[in-house]
């Protein structure tokens, strides 16, 4: 999977490796900041992501949706907002079927209702991005929370600070609207209810960890069987364990499965994905260059047994596996649930690579760190990626080149005249269904826009028409054109916009 951000990585590992021999010194601060440096609480380190979003947000290129699976969560985010689960169905319904919307029996997300929530938030603070900067900030902050459980409050901190520099700022969880703040946010709590429930049995940390597996269910319910089963195995293993402690856990799983189940939001069994893609997802997006050299060493000492937090390890382990074997794509949002597991593997790989090869080990956290400015020159279109072959899905680290963005154009220029518009998109045999740019809001007939697809019946078309003949009325070519034309059975109109 070519992408410039791996080539800089590479470089900067050799850039790092290059400065720790230079300065010997510079290794020795590292080992005893990681060791015994300053441990930050868990709301200070929300608090830095947090405000690194409001400092980035000026240069930061507005968030647009480009992927079938955001414009359903925007449509889960506004039908929240509105204070409804979700919308009556449209007499006119045929025009408005989409990926991941549902027009019968009721109009809404057919996606799980997590993601929507994060982005009714935001919409309700006035754009809906916000609920995802609030997410991610709370992630970071969770995942060092998380992290004291198993490890030093050093080497947690650590940890959480590195998730604020690749996963926190410039990432898809924080900068699209695909979501993954929160599953990653639910797997934080769940992994650190479980290692505090190991030591001590209290009803804070099982309420806690009811909460993670409850958040995990509504956001990613394939992927809470496996590491909710492997958190619920941690609890049942330990010394400590009492039916009080257990009981609510094992209810909320075997229910909110279930719940999933009946609701569809179980990944179909024929949308099978590519295991490499899936794997080149999952190393571009957590992992990258400098970290795989702690991972491979983890692996390692894992199998002479010399790991000193395996069982977070062992969950990340299975989702890692269950995500591989899943049928859904293995998008970003996918893996965000292992998220903490692999941190308390890549940071004992660290702490194990600290001790054999320190000027390796310091070389790694230090590219791994420097990556950022290359992540946020992606983020503000300073870096350009290469385009991808028309006809194939775009991935999320391009999701900029999405031919869906052409859809951003034509609402500029539309509000440009002022008034009310319909646009009906007609598309060739053989246009790919996952480019799909009839998306509306959760009132339809209220929007200043409203997105129709063009039906073969031509009386289905003229019935549209009628319904909204106090609109303007335009035809979209997508396969074409990026130019919107009046369309004919709309009447006389003006010049179209172009781009």
């Amino acid at each position: 999977m070519s992408h410039p951000l791996l080539l800089i990585e590479f470089e900067l590992l050799l850039l790092a490796l290059v400065l720790v021999r230079i300065h010997p010194g510079l290794v020795e601060r590292v080992r005893r900041w990681f060791a015994n440096g300053p441990a930050l609480p868990w709301y200070a380190i929300t608090g830095i992501a947090l405000a690194a979003h409001l400092l980035a947000w000026p240069v930061l290129r507005p968030a647009m949706p480009g992927l079938p699976e955001e414009f359903s969560n925007l449509l889960a985010a506004d039908t929240l907002a509105q204070g409804r689960l979700s919308n009556p169905p449209h007499p006119l319904r045929a025009h408005f079927e989409a990926p991941f919307v549902s027009q019968s029996p009721n109009y809404g997300s057919t996606l799980p209702p997590g993601d929507g929530l994060v982005f009714a938030l935001g919409q309700l603070t006035g754009n809906p991005i916000a609920g995802a900067w609030i997410a991610t900030a709370l992630f970071c902050g969770a995942l060092r929370w998380a992290l004291a459980a198993w490890m030093p409050a050093s080497s947690a901190t650590a940890a959480a600070l590195l998730a604020v520099l690749r996963s926190g700022i410039f990432s898809p969880w924080a900068n699209t609207f695909q979501g993954g703040a929160l599953a990653a946010l639910a797997g934080c709590l769940l992994w650190g209810a479980a290692g505090r429930l190991r030591e001590h049995a209290r009803p804070s940390d099982t309420a806690v960890m009811v909460a993670g597996l409850v958040m995990l269910m509504l956001t990613r319910p394939y992927e809470a069987i496996w590491l909710g089963a492997a958190a619920i195995s941690v609890v049942a293993l330990s010394k400590r364990l009492t039916i009080g402690i257990l009981a609510p856990v094992t209810f909320c799983f075997p229910a909110g499965l279930t719940l999933a189940f009946f609701k569809g939001w179980l990944p179909p069994v024929e949308a099978h994905a590519g295991a490499l893609e899936k794997l080149g997802t999952f190393w571009m997006l957590l992992v990258g260059p400098a970290l795989t050299i702690p991972l491979f060493v983890f692996a390692f000492a894992s199998s002479r047994g010399r790991f000193a937090y395996g069982l977070p390890g062992l969950g990340a382990a299975l989702v890692f596996a269950g995500v591989m074997i899943s049928p859904g794509p293995g998008s970003p949002a996918a893996w965000a649930p292992l998220t903490a597991g692999l941190f308390v593997v890549l940071m004992d790989g660290c702490r194990l690579l600290l001790e054999q090869r320190p000027r390796l080990a310091v070389a790694c956290l230090l590219a791994s760190a420097a990556v950022v400015p290359a992540r946020a020159a992606v983020w503000l279109g300073w870096l350009e990626i290469e385009p991808y072959p028309p006809g194939k899905a775009v991935p999320w680290h391009a999701a900029e080149l999405n031919p869906l963005r052409r859809r951003a154009g034509v609402i500029r220029e539309l509000r440009k005249l002022g008034g009310n518009h319909v646009v009906l998109v007609r598309y060739n045999q053989g246009h790919p269904s996952w480019e799909e740019y009839v998306y509306n809001g959760a009132n339809i007939d209220a929007g200043d826009i409203i997105w129709a697809r063009e039906l073969p019946d031509p009386l289905a078309n003229v019935s549209l028409v009628q319904a909204y003949a106090g609109r303007r009325i335009w035809l979209w070519r997508v396969d074409e054109s990026d130019v919107i034309e009046p369309h004919p059975l709309g009447g006389f109109q003006p010049e179209p916009p172009r781009r």
